[in-house]
């Protein structure tokens, strides 16, 4: 009989470790799944505060953004101050438009990004050789052309500022000259940064030049009577422009001085 009760009292021990080898393995199997939840959490955690750091930031002032009265603009830091290039003061004088005076610029949707020059108005070609002294306002102070094109959609303006907000700085608007026929304010030749970190808002403006902007076609048409203005009211639009929106930039609207070179410096007084 004892020989027979061994064999059971044997598989009754086996059993038993079994049981406990099984209870063991839940609870290791329990125990790693609690740290798993644990990192789990932790992991969400982080990537909650980095969901909402990463709002935090977005949210944040834009130091290189400011709105105008057409809509929200996105310049580029140069320096010590911020540019804004090509920014529309008028529509683009197409179609309709051609030879008439300048429209309000329309709103648009979003962030304008100006962080480069756009186009320049149409002008007589190698100015270089026909008009010597205007090649300097294609051609940068370091000799090389600046990265623009042109086309008829070019009632646009560059402002420099020594930041964006709400300090009433003195302002300095450039109209450039090229006898009336050639000549732009988006070259790197009129880079206005160094002018606007004496504490000053320098703005640079493009105008209609030679036929689009200076010939008189009223003979041919009464709606074009005073077509030989253009280039002049161009001037003048941008001037009211940047009065308008002087504090978008931290300028004063009520203290601008209005300078030029040559062409532009016989424009500055006709404006006033």
């Amino acid at each position: 009989m004892l020989g027979g009760r061994l064999p059971l009292r044997q598989p009754s021990r086996t059993i038993l470790v079994s049981r406990c080898v099984t209870s063991s393995g839940l609870l290791t199997r329990r125990a790693e799944s609690s740290v798993k939840t644990r990192r789990i959490a932790v992991i969400s955690a982080l990537m909650a505060c980095a969901g909402i750091s990463h709002v935090l930031r977005a949210e944040e002032p834009c130091a290189v953004c400011t709105r105008t009265e057409s809509g929200e603009v996105r310049g580029a830091a140069e320096g010590t101050v911020v540019a804004f290039k090509g920014i529309p003061y008028a529509q683009a004088p197409v179609g309709e438009l051609r030879f008439q005076p300048p429209q309000p610029a329309g709103q648009w949707d979003g962030v304008l990004e100006a962080s480069k020059y756009r186009s320049t108005c149409p002008q007589v070609k190698d100015p270089l050789e026909q008009y010597p002294f205007a090649g300097r306002a294609i051609t940068g102070a370091d000799g090389k052309q600046s990265e623009i094109y042109e086309s008829e959609d070019c009632l646009h303006l560059n402002v420099w500022t020594p930041a964006v907000d709400h300090k009433k700085r003195p302002i300095m608007i450039f109209i450039p000259g090229g006898a009336f026929v050639v000549g732009n304010g988006s070259s790197d030749f009129y880079d206005g940064s160094r002018l606007a970190s004496h504490d000053v808002v320098v703005a640079t403006i493009n105008y209609r030049v030679g036929l689009f902007g200076f010939m008189e076609l009223g003979a041919l048409d009464k709606k074009y009577a005073g077509s030989g203005n253009n280039g002049l009211r161009d001037q003048i639009a941008a001037i009211e422009w940047v009065k308008r929106n002087a504090a978008a930039f931290g300028g004063d609207p009520d203290n601008i001085t209005i300078f030029g070179e040559s062409a532009g410096g016989a424009s500055s007084s006709r404006p006033v």
